[in-house]
This record gives C-alpha cells, sequence and structure tokens, in this order.
C-alpha cells in the first residue's frame, strides 16, 4: 500500500536517486559489519580474543611453511630465514605459555621443521648448535612420547609427478604440489590455453564466470609485476609464464554479493592449478594480499591489460618440471579440525 502511494507521489527520477543513497547505505553498513568481524576475529591487530589459539595455530603454520619454502627453492641458502625461525621460537613458548597442548600435531610440526633446519645445516658443515638448544627446551614441554609429523621438503623425480597426475584423483590431487623451481624449456602457450579451458568449467554463481587470465610472456614484464608481490624470492629467475588471475566486478548485481567474485575466482583458480597439473606442467599460486599503494602500481604497470573493474585474486609461476622436484611438504590439519558434522 505505502509502495503504491509513493510511486503516485514521487517522479520516477526521484525514486531512482534514492533507490541510489538506499543501496550506498547498504554498501556502508555490510563493509561495516565485515570490517568489525575482521579487525575482531583476525589477528592483524591483536592476537588476544576467544579465538587467541586459533590465531596462534596460524601464525605458527605460517613460520612453518615459510622455512619450508625456502628448502623447496632450487638453490636453498645456507642459514635462510634465521628471523623466521626465531620468530617461530618466540611463538612456541607463548604457545607453552598459554598452555594449549603440546600433543597438538601444529606444535610437533613446528619441533620437526626446526629439525629439519639443522640436519640440513649440519651436512652442509653449518654450526648450529644454538638452535639444536632450543629444540631440546622445547622438546621438553612434550609430556608423552609423540610421533614428530615428517616436515621441511620432499624430493621427487620429475616422471613421479606426471605419473601420479594421470592416476585416479585421490592420487593425482595429491601429487599436486606449488613448485618453486622449473627447467628452461619454455611452456607451450597452447597447453595454459588449454588448461584454462578446463578451469571454466569451474562453477560460479548464476555461471556468470567472472574470472579472467592475463598471461605474461615477457620476461622484463614478469620481473616488474613480481617486484611488486610478496613470496617470490628465490624462484623468479625461473618462472617461465607468469598468470595473473582476476575477476569482473561487473558481475555483482547486489551488496549480497560483495564477496562473490572472490569466491568464483578461488574456485577458478583451484580448477586452473589441477588442469596445469593434469597438463604435466608445474605450478605456484602467489598470493596478491596487498594495500592500496602496490595495488595502483600494478594497475600503472599493466595498463589497458587489466581493466579498471577487474580485481586481482592471485598470481601462477607456471613452468616445465625439472628433473628432481623439491617441494614444501605442507602438513594437513586433522580431517577432525575440519568437518563438522550436525
Amino acid at each position: 500500500m505505502i509502495r503504491r502511494v509513493v510511486r503516485r507521489i514521487l517522479p520516477n527520477k526521484f525514486r531512482a536517486i534514492m533507490r541510489t543513497f538506499i543501496n550506498i547505505y547498504k554498501v556502508i553498513i555490510n563493509y561495516s559489519y565485515d570490517a568489525y568481524r575482521y579487525i575482531r576475529y583476525s589477528s592483524a591487530l591483536t592476537m588476544s580474543g576467544e579465538n587467541r589459539f586459533n590465531k596462534l595455530e596460524a601464525r605458527i603454520m605460517a613460520h612453518i611453511h615459510s622455512i619450508e619454502r625456502g628448502f623447496s627453492l632450487k638453490n636453498t641458502k645456507m642459514n635462510f630465514g634465521r628471523s623466521v625461525i626465531n620468530s617461530l621460537i618466540s611463538l612456541l613458548y607463548q604457545y607453552v605459555r598459554y598452555g594449549y597442548s603440546t600433543e597438538n600435531r601444529i606444535f610437533l610440526s613446528a619441533i620437526s621443521v626446526l629439525e629439519t633446519y639443522v640436519s640440513f645445516h649440519k651436512c652442509n658443515n653449518q654450526n648450529v648448535d644454538w638452535l639444536e638448544q632450543e629444540i631440546v627446551k622445547l622438546k621438553g614441554y612434550v609430556k608423552i612420547q609423540s610421533p614428530l609429523y615428517k616436515c621441511g621438503y620432499f624430493v621427487f623425480c620429475k616422471d613421479e609427478i606426471l605419473g601420479a597426475s594421470k592416476q585416479d584423483f585421490a592420487t593425482f590431487s595429491g601429487s599436486r604440489f606449488s613448485i618453486r623451481d622449473f627447467s628452461e624449456q619454455e611452456v607451450d602457450i597452447e597447453i595454459i590455453k588449454s588448461a584454462v579451458r578446463i578451469a571454466q568449467k569451474a562453477p560460479s554463481a548464476c555461471n556468470k564466470q567472472p574470472a579472467r587470465v592475463i598471461l605474461i610472456s615477457n620476461k622484463d614484464i614478469q620481473r616488474e609485476v613480481l617486484s611488486l608481490s610478496n613470496g617470490v624470492r628465490g624462484m623468479e629467475n625461473s618462472i617461465n609464464k607468469l598468470l595473473i588471475v582476476t575477476v569482473d566486478l561487473s558481475t555483482l548485481f547486489s551488496i549480497d554479493e560483495r564477496n562473490q567474485a572472490y569466491i568464483d575466482g578461488g574456485i577458478f583458480l583451484s580448477s586452473l592449478l589441477y588442469a596445469l597439473h593434469y597438463f604435466g606442467l608445474g605450478a605456484c599460486p602467489i598470493n596478491w594480499s596487498v594495500e592500496k599503494v602496490k595495488d595502483i602500481k600494478l594497475r600503472k604497470l599493466l595498463g589497458n591489460y587489466l581493466k579498471p573493474w577487474e580485481n586481482i585474486i592471485a598470481f601462477v609461476a607456471v613452468g616445465n618440471l625439472p628433473e628432481k622436484v623439491k617441494v614444501a611438504v605442507s602438513l594437513r590439519k586433522d580431517l577432525n579440525e575440519v568437518v563438522t558434522v550436525i
């Protein structure tokens, strides 16, 4: 009834202006809600809160991965990641002070990766007595004889990975690793296009298919783009092709869909990584979690290749596999931590 009266009294143009202001209000309210949740529950501002354990565990896992990533590079430097090692040790002591279980697989995995670090350096005649002493102290907090999970790195032959990529899906997906060292063999762009075509089968909301791919073959542009990214140190020179996965914000209809492009883009990215693996190519996703200054720089660098209405999901480094491949173990959480049955 009220709507009918409003339609009769107010002209169409005025109603359109009202709808615009209402939608702007909804945008502000909903993004404020997102910001509140991020501030409260992420560890960006504080490590305290009711989810303190989750925050601390995530920090420890990220440190473990950072060390494993150093092992997975072609030329692992001696005494790499010293600041990360010290930070991880500090986090583990913090974990103990809070009284969390030292039989937790994350705590044990952290000790394991530190032991791998020691073994690696001893094999290369490096003195790491300081770290061995810390490991002894940390293991002293483990009350029962718990098995240490294997952490660090694996070494595979190229044929092992290629063979597994043609098996059943469990074997296929389990054989996909982030590859950070590539051979000098040129990657056929048509193979990448075939992988993208497979990834296009990834589901998206209302089949709007917001994902796009920018393929960079030019080495100079690759270097400029990668200079703005995090997590590529030590692998940038061996990358053959660089992909930038983006999403089209034009496909979003309402404030309800404010995060949908990232969901659809993430599903597409996962499918793309599997497709590249299927074709026997090595690939490594590189996150684009940056502040606006870097985002603006990249947009200026790419010019018309990156449209103003596109948001970047991630980069993907692509190359052919070398004969011997080093990969991070990247231990997964226990299934019970992931699945909740109601």
